[in-house]
């Protein structure tokens, strides 16, 4: 049995950005408590120590009271709990799934005007964040066995930002403008008329157009990040094409 998760950040304002990274720290705490003779409460331990090291003492009630679990035959052994209570020892050879989230963190009205007009994120009164790995406990202590990345750059996309600058990068004009084109005129997406055909309501096909809306964006946005670079390297061979034909005429 395996368990990993992440949250995907969409237009994150700064502050979720903030807690997000702070949640990293506790959980790169909690990893250096999962070693061989510790006792399991160990790791919420090493959590609430975390937040009242960075000042952050208003993140330990929206901790979980449960911050994951040993796998073994069972997917969840119920002996074998990381909580606050728990005096078994770690041992090098067990398994864990190790969870931690902030939940119910409220999110401020003046952190919702930072973002665009047209993110959904200014509808959010409350949020959530959550990672979970596996861990091996070993001779070194705990080790992640599920490689997927968790950093910021990793799990956080934008797609609403028209009104970004683009600061005088002629490059990035053409790339907008080309994303753009392609957002209204799509040459890989197609509506589903199955779908809009089968739902139940208006509402449900409102729903669903939006979400293909959403994913147009952000497949406009990749677009323009690979035509960046595109145009970047392509300046770039220019130079040093020039750059050599200078030298054999030396």
């Amino acid at each position: 049995c395996s368990n990993i998760a992440r949250t995907l950040l969409v237009d994150p304002p700064k502050h979720v950005k903030e807690t997000y990274e702070t949640l990293l720290g506790v959980y790169q705490s909690c990893l250096k408590a999962m070693t061989p003779g510790y006792p399991l409460k160990a790791v919420y331990g090493a959590a609430v120590k975390y937040l009242r090291s960075e000042d952050k003492e208003d993140l330990i009630a929206s901790l979980p009271k449960t911050m994951g679990f040993s796998v073994g035959l069972d997917f969840r052994d119920p002996l074998l709990v990381l909580n606050a209570k728990s005096t078994v020892v770690f041992r090098e050879g067990m398994v864990f799934n190790l969870a931690l989230s902030f939940a119910g963190i409220k999110l401020s009205e003046s952190a919702r005007s930072l973002v665009n007009s047209k993110s959904a994120v200014k509808e959010l009164s409350k949020y959530g964040l959550v990672i979970a790995d596996m861990v091996s406990i070993t001779s070194n202590g705990g080790e992640f066995m599920t490689k997927y990345g968790k950093a910021l750059t990793d799990i956080s996309y934008t797609i609403n930002d028209e009104d970004e600058d683009d600061g005088g990068d002629e490059d990035g004009k053409l790339a907008r403008k080309i994303a753009q084109e392609e957002e209204a005129n799509p040459t890989g997406g197609r509506r589903s008329g199955r779908l809009a055909a089968n739902s139940s309501s208006a509402a449900d096909a409102e729903g669903a157009a939006e979400r293909e809306r959403r994913q147009i964006q952000l497949m406009a946005r990749r677009n323009e990040e690979r035509l960046r670079e595109l145009a970047r390297n392509s300046g770039k061979k220019k130079g040093d094409e020039k750059t050599a034909k200078a030298e054999e005429l030396d």
